[in-house]
């Protein structure tokens, strides 16, 4: 699970990496952001044909590209529903996070450390990020905020796991 971006390392033979934010996952973005769908943005018969059109794995051109995109497409929206059925029904992090980057990304994955049991994984691997190091000549100035941010950040998400019963 990433918090941040893609990364090949949340990937392997049969695993595919999953992307959350704070809250969750989203739907599609045709589907959760009406505006894409123009005149239909306020159709939710048209929403649900598109949700029907990504969970479908019927191929009627038999194109092997094809084919494995509408399973591609109907295992990622069959995942994002899953996991939003389980942040609905989750009881919500008490821990204060600090508004930042990478409290933000922290809060994200302590979320999905406390859906280990609905979504039945016993073993998760997340990715977080911060960039900014790269400061050459200015690093008494750069160093100190980002160091902070990541003292911060890290002590929300160890309270989070303490409250989690994780750690």
């Amino acid at each position: 699970i990433t918090a941040s971006s893609s990364d090949i390392f949340l990937r392997g033979d049969g695993i595919s990496q999953f992307k959350t934010e704070t809250g969750g996952a989203s739907e599609v973005s045709i589907i959760s952001r009406r505006w894409m769908l123009r005149s239909a943005k306020n159709s939710e018969a048209a929403r649900d044909i598109l949700r029907r059109h990504f969970g479908s794995q019927t191929n009627v051109n038999q194109n092997v590209l094809e084919a494995d995109l509408a399973v591609s497409n109907k295992q990622g929206r069959d995942t994002i529903e899953h996991y939003i059925n389980a942040v609905e029904n989750a009881q919500p992090i008490a821990t204060e996070f600090p508004n930042t980057n990478l409290g933000r990304q922290l809060l994200a994955i302590a979320e999905s450390i406390s859906l280990r049991n609905p979504l039945n994984v016993s073993r998760q691997v997340f990715f977080a990020s911060l960039g900014g190091f790269d400061t050459h000549d200015n690093q008494v100035n750069a160093l100190p905020p980002k160091q902070t941010e990541i003292a911060e950040a890290i002590a929300a998400f160890q309270q989070a796991m303490s409250e989690l019963g994780t750690h």
